[in-house]
């Protein structure tokens, strides 16, 4: 049987804890803002074939300022934020080659399945201006310009608790809508990899079917021909909700193993069924920054419920809610 190694990105949010010499090779690259460099990930992603020709951008957000708009101090801050993140990924991404390296010298890597998964999109809870304290986020405390400014050399080290601002988590998402704590794609839609050369052909090949976490799981038992106990220390232990992804492993064109999926996150809520998906347009109500900045209802009962065709319109750009009633409210 199969070795296994999970290995879980939590959704980039805060700390972001890194030495200078993994930030410093960063300096100046994101110079150019969130805007120009959210073009060209989506231009790298459609030549490496990640997401088809054509995919769109997602409408500008009001709440993001565009970034030639920002002021000297603010695009000096909200740079070095993401540079501070780019070193802090590139360490995490060294020391899964050092773990992936290892299995190798211990002649072990080919027949040990290798799981990479986020559990939700890009994290913007920093708010607007980005954090020296994620503990401000926590206690619903509006995020300080002027103190993020005063620290803007602390950041990564052991003073912050350091986190980006929302215009490079929505940059983070590309080519999807908005962000963590939210059921727009920017919430929900979220990288999985995984890797066993013994036991699956096709390496470095992408399957584009519908999927979920919850499927996970039983792709691993199956993968590693193991049968879920019934019980665990006399406890009757639940069924499963999903399924193996073993066929869609082994065959880009087969069909998607997961049809139907609900999201809810603190008041978003979303259903996709069969290529299409609804989604409420309610805002997180813990911070003012949230609450004053980003379009939508704070109001249950005035919820709107968009319709998008999830198929071909991955951006979220298109509410056909007024044109397919009978799809949106079935």
């Amino acid at each position: 049987r199969p070795f296994l190694l999970w290995l879980a990105l939590g959704a980039t949010h805060a700390p972001h804890h890194v030495t200078s010499d993994w930030t410093d090779p960063y300096r100046g690259q994101f110079d150019e803002g969130w805007d120009t460099w959210r073009r060209a990930t989506l231009d790298r992603q459609i030549a490496l074939g990640i997401v088809p020709p054509g995919t769109e951008l997602p409408s500008p957000s009001e709440h993001v300022a565009d970034w030639d708009s920002l002021d000297s101090d603010q695009r000096r801050l909200y740079a070095r934020m993401m540079e501070v993140y780019a070193g802090f990924l590139t360490h995490a991404d060294a020391q899964i080659g050092r773990l992936l390296a290892a299995l190798e010298e211990l002649g072990e890597r080919d027949n040990t399945i290798v799981v990479l998964v986020s559990d939700n999109g890009a994290s913007g809870e920093a708010g607007p201006h980005g954090s020296v304290s994620e503990s401000r986020f926590a206690q619903g405390r509006d995020e300080d310009f002027d103190l993020n400014l005063q620290m803007i050399d602390e950041l990564g080290g052991r003073r912050t608790y350091n986190h980006y601002p929302w215009g490079w988590a929505e940059a983070g998402n590309t080519p999807v809508r908005r962000f963590k704590r939210y059921t727009f794609e920017g919430g929900v839609r979220d990288p999985l990899i995984i890797s066993w050369p013994a036991g699956l052909d096709g390496a470095g090949t992408i399957r584009h079917q519908y999927c979920h976490a919850i499927d996970v799981l039983p792709t691993l038992l199956d993968l590693a021909g193991v049968e879920a106990p019934m019980k665990i220390g006399g406890v009757e232990q639940m069924s499963f909700d999903g399924v193996t992804l073993r066929p869609m492993l082994a065959a880009a064109d087969a069909p998607d193993p997961r049809t139907s999926q609900y999201y809810e996150c603190w008041g978003s809520r979303a259903m996709y069924e069969d290529g299409w998906k609804v989604v409420t347009n309610h805002v997180n109500q813990l911070t003012h920054a949230e609450r004053d900045l980003i379009d939508g209802s704070s109001d249950f009962n005035e919820d709107h419920w968009h319709l998008f065709e999830a198929r071909s319109d991955m951006a979220e750009n298109r509410d056909l809610s007024t044109d397919y009633p009978e799809i949106r409210d079935r």
